[in-house]
Protein backbone atom coordinates (compact mmCIF):
# COMPACT_ATOMS: atom_id res chain seq x y z
CA UNK A 1 0.00 0.00 0.00
CA UNK A 2 2.54 2.59 0.56
CA UNK A 3 4.32 1.96 -2.61
CA UNK A 4 1.04 2.56 -4.38
CA UNK A 5 0.53 6.00 -2.34
CA UNK A 6 4.12 7.00 -3.27
CA UNK A 7 3.97 6.59 -6.60
CA UNK A 8 0.70 8.27 -6.81
CA UNK A 9 2.05 10.80 -5.34
CA UNK A 10 5.05 11.40 -7.57
CA UNK A 11 3.15 11.05 -10.87
CA UNK A 12 0.52 13.91 -9.39
CA UNK A 13 2.85 16.53 -8.45
CA UNK A 14 5.56 18.66 -10.20
CA UNK A 15 7.46 21.11 -8.31
CA UNK A 16 8.64 24.10 -9.86
CA UNK A 17 11.23 27.05 -9.16
CA UNK A 18 11.07 30.67 -10.54
CA UNK A 19 13.54 33.11 -9.92
CA UNK A 20 12.54 36.00 -7.78
CA UNK A 21 13.37 40.02 -8.81
CA UNK A 22 16.36 41.40 -6.93
CA UNK A 23 15.79 44.78 -6.40
CA UNK A 24 13.37 46.50 -4.03
CA UNK A 25 10.11 48.36 -6.66
CA UNK A 26 10.96 45.94 -9.29
CA UNK A 27 7.81 45.13 -11.37
CA UNK A 28 7.58 41.74 -13.44
CA UNK A 29 5.04 40.76 -15.88
CA UNK A 30 5.09 36.56 -15.39
CA UNK A 31 3.17 33.64 -16.53
CA UNK A 32 2.27 30.87 -14.09
CA UNK A 33 -0.45 28.23 -14.33
CA UNK A 34 -3.14 29.28 -12.79
CA UNK A 35 -6.50 30.60 -13.03
CA UNK A 36 -6.16 33.71 -9.69
CA UNK A 37 -3.96 34.97 -7.77
CA UNK A 38 -5.42 33.44 -5.04
CA UNK A 39 -5.15 29.82 -6.86
CA UNK A 40 -0.85 30.84 -7.41
CA UNK A 41 -0.82 31.67 -3.38
CA UNK A 42 -2.16 28.12 -2.23
CA UNK A 43 0.55 26.49 -4.59
CA UNK A 44 3.32 28.33 -3.31
CA UNK A 45 5.84 26.66 -1.22
CA UNK A 46 8.43 28.59 -0.21
CA UNK A 47 10.18 32.05 -1.08
CA UNK A 48 14.23 32.08 0.00
CA UNK A 49 17.59 32.58 -1.66
CA UNK A 50 19.38 29.83 -2.84
CA UNK A 51 23.32 31.18 -3.89
CA UNK A 52 22.30 34.68 -3.07
CA UNK A 53 19.02 34.67 -5.36
CA UNK A 54 15.57 34.85 -3.86
CA UNK A 55 13.62 31.95 -5.79
CA UNK A 56 9.71 30.64 -5.35
CA UNK A 57 9.17 26.94 -5.49
CA UNK A 58 5.48 26.15 -6.58
CA UNK A 59 3.50 22.89 -7.12
CA UNK A 60 1.52 21.79 -9.65
CA UNK A 61 -0.70 18.74 -10.24
CA UNK A 62 -0.34 17.12 -13.46
CA UNK A 63 -3.24 15.19 -13.92
CA UNK A 64 -5.33 18.56 -13.51
CA UNK A 65 -2.33 21.13 -15.15
CA UNK A 66 -3.39 21.74 -18.98
CA UNK A 67 -0.42 22.87 -20.54
CA UNK A 68 -2.47 25.76 -22.30
CA UNK A 69 -3.33 27.47 -19.20
CA UNK A 70 -0.68 30.54 -18.60
CA UNK A 71 -2.15 33.36 -17.49
CA UNK A 72 -0.35 36.70 -16.94
CA UNK A 73 0.72 38.18 -13.22
CA UNK A 74 2.49 40.90 -12.09
CA UNK A 75 4.63 40.04 -9.35
CA UNK A 76 6.45 42.93 -7.27
CA UNK A 77 9.39 42.90 -4.99
CA UNK A 78 8.85 45.82 -2.09
CA UNK A 79 11.58 46.55 0.32
CA UNK A 80 10.89 47.11 3.70
CA UNK A 81 9.27 50.71 4.43
CA UNK A 82 8.17 51.50 0.89
CA UNK A 83 4.74 52.60 -0.41
CA UNK A 84 3.00 51.09 -2.71
CA UNK A 85 -0.54 52.15 -1.50
CA UNK A 86 -3.89 50.55 -1.82
CA UNK A 87 -3.11 48.37 -5.22
CA UNK A 88 -1.69 45.30 -3.37
CA UNK A 89 -2.83 44.03 0.16
CA UNK A 90 -1.83 40.87 1.63
CA UNK A 91 -4.42 38.66 -0.06
CA UNK A 92 -1.39 39.64 -2.76
CA UNK A 93 1.32 38.39 -0.08
CA UNK A 94 3.97 35.42 -1.43
CA UNK A 95 6.25 35.24 1.16
CA UNK A 96 9.47 37.69 2.32
CA UNK A 97 13.18 37.07 1.62
CA UNK A 98 16.59 38.36 2.93
CA UNK A 99 19.41 39.50 0.90
CA UNK A 100 22.35 40.63 0.90
CA UNK A 101 23.52 39.08 4.17
CA UNK A 102 20.15 40.57 5.59
CA UNK A 103 20.25 44.36 4.84
CA UNK A 104 17.92 44.10 2.17
CA UNK A 105 14.19 42.56 3.27
CA UNK A 106 12.17 42.17 0.17
CA UNK A 107 8.25 41.30 0.00
CA UNK A 108 7.02 40.04 -2.60
CA UNK A 109 3.48 40.17 -3.91
CA UNK A 110 1.17 38.87 -6.98
CA UNK A 111 -1.43 40.82 -8.53
CA UNK A 112 -3.59 40.31 -11.71
CA UNK A 113 -3.16 42.23 -14.22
Amino acid sequence: MRKEVAQEWRIKMLIHKMQLPMDTLDVRKIKLPFISVAEAREHILKIETQYGIPCAWYQTDVHNMSTDIQNEFYLMAIGTGHDWGDRIGKENYLGTALLYDDTLVLHYFLTEI
